[in-house]
């Protein structure tokens, strides 16, 4: 059974330069509004998210082609889920999936004040 939960002490950054393509840049450009985040030039968003992917952890992947990483933040309410080819130097970020994110202790907090 993979497991998608982050491997401990591994970060994205470790591996050195981060590049995001083309696909991976329109991915989350276009996810940017949905989170409630203002649009992005293309090459703001593909800076930010290579600068937010630098602490991204590895995750087992679910099978999927590609190694698997993932970056999560409940400041920026984002979830990242990121493909990465590792293999030319430097790594090259493929795709992206962005979700809304809250943290568990957000949620309890949230769910405590409801009472």
């Amino acid at each position: 059974m993979n497991d998608p939960r982050p491997i401990p002490g591994e970060r994205l950054g470790d591996l050195g330069d981060i590049r995001v393509s083309d696909r991976a840049a329109r991915e989350f450009t276009d996810a940017l509004p949905r989170l409630g985040h203002p649009p992005r030039e293309l090459e703001s968003a593909r800076a930010w998210l290579a600068d937010l992917l630098v602490s991204a952890r590895r995750t087992g992947g679910g099978g999927r082609p590609g190694e698997h990483w993932r970056f999560r933040s409940a400041s920026l309410r984002m979830d990242i889920t990121a493909t990465v080819d590792s293999q030319p130097d430097p790594a090259v970020v493929t795709t992206v999936g962005v979700r809304y994110y809250v943290s568990a202790r957000t949620r309890a907090a949230r769910k405590e004040r409801e009472r």
